[in-house]
């Protein structure tokens, strides 16, 4: 992760900057953040496309 901060102009949410390493292949592929012993649900995707 690079940072967070809360998005403006949308009340309550939190956007999540990362940087995806080089070895990711393309496609969707799962992603889960944990902040202080909670995660996101696992069912999240980011789509990955160089």
């Amino acid at each position: 992760m690079i940072g967070a901060a809360i998005s403006p102009g949308s009340a309550g949410v939190y956007q999540i900057a990362v940087q995806v390493p080089n070895t990711v292949v393309d496609g969707d592929q799962p992603i889960v953040a944990k902040v202080l012993g909670f995660a996101s649900p696992s069912s999240v995707l980011l789509s990955v496309q160089r």
